[in-house]
């Protein structure tokens, strides 16, 4: 994926909040095509963070599990910023990734995908803008 030279030069944070926004929209789109495939796809991902959540493959395993609710939106254009901003977030910001922990990441992760599964839209955009607000609220109190 080929990136414009301005979003290289966004901070974390404004990224992050970006994120809140998109991810929420790619939730309640993913949510109108949810079926035992994608569940069970999003459910591997979880339990792989679960095995790895100490391992540098949280990493790559935190971005798949994202970039298949937008993937499963059938928004390309939510999909593509989607993989743009994990794309600059690799290259520029991994290390304040790598700041807070992953543990609130997975119970974060699970309360989405269970949402999710039972069809509880509001709940599931919910959880998920909840999920990037407490990482920024992290990356700004470390400092």
């Amino acid at each position: 994926v080929l990136t414009p030279i301005f979003i290289h030069n966004i901070d974390y944070i404004e990224m992050l909040e970006l994120r809140q926004a998109l991810d929420a929209l790619a939730v309640e789109l993913c949510m109108s095509h949810l079926n035992q495939e994608v569940i069970n796809e999003l459910k591997r991902l979880l339990k792989d963070m679960e095995d790895f959540k100490e391992d540098e493959d949280f990493f790559t395993l935190d971005r798949k599990f994202h970039l298949t609710i937008s993937k499963y939106s059938f928004n390309s254009l939510i999909h593509n910023i989607s993989e743009i901003m994990w794309e600059v977030l690799e290259k520029t910001s991994r290390h304040q990734y790598h700041i807070i922990g992953n543990d609130l990441r997975i119970v974060e992760h699970k309360q989405i995908l269970d949402a999710m599964i039972n069809e509880d839209r509001d709940l599931a955009k919910l959880y998920s803008v909840r999920h990037l607000a407490r990482t920024i609220n992290e990356i700004k109190n470390e400092k």
